[in-house]
């Protein structure tokens, strides 16, 4: 059985006073760097509006690229994230980044077990992860025009047997399966 897990949205100001916090305490002594890990999420401005508790940030000063943009910000326990909505001409842009220990779980798409509470559909529409550079399977689905869309790379078989079986279990709108790299 997973561990309940409590969503904190929260304004910029709070997660950077968080983000300090956490930071000193834990990396600066030791020279680490936090883990940065990302996903893309199929989400249009609208549908996170309607399922986001609290108001985003309109285009924060702290990012630049891919141009304006709306924020919301939360923490998990010490995980902490962002989700921005991108204002690009596919309109379901949503990327959301977290900020966590180095040693968060077995895997590198671990810290997502720490996001299953964020509101549905977000992890439904998954449709990229950050993962290896070097990988020996990856998981793919096919989009609308039935393309394949590569969304992990792992380093091993198990790696993403385990997060294709993560996958499903969410009940995602996408048929993922794993394939070899190219």
């Amino acid at each position: 059985m997973r561990e309940a897990t409590t969503i904190n949205w929260i304004q910029s100001d709070e997660w950077g006073r968080h983000y300090d916090n956490i930071y000193a305490a834990y990396y600066r002594p030791n020279r680490i760097d936090f883990f940065e890990q990302e996903i893309i999420a199929d989400i249009s401005l609208c549908e996170l509006q309607n399922i986001l508790p609290v108001l985003p940030a309109s285009n924060p000063t702290d990012m630049t690229e891919p141009g304006p943009c709306e924020r919301w910000y939360g923490r998990v326990k010490e995980l902490l994230f962002w989700v921005t909505y991108y204002y690009t001409p596919r309109e379901n842009y949503t990327d959301i980044i977290c900020i966590a220990p180095p040693s968060q779980g077995k895997y590198r798409w671990s810290f997502l077990e720490q996001l299953i509470d964020l509101p549905s559909p977000i992890l439904r529409r998954i449709s990229w992860i950050r993962g290896h550079k070097r990988a020996s399977k990856s998981i793919y689905f096919r989009d609308k025009t039935d393309r394949a869309c590569e969304v992990y790379r792992s380093k091993t078989s198990l790696e993403a047997t385990e997060l294709l079986s993560f996958l499903l279990a969410l009940k995602s709108e996408y048929n993922y399966y794993i394939d070899e790299p190219e």
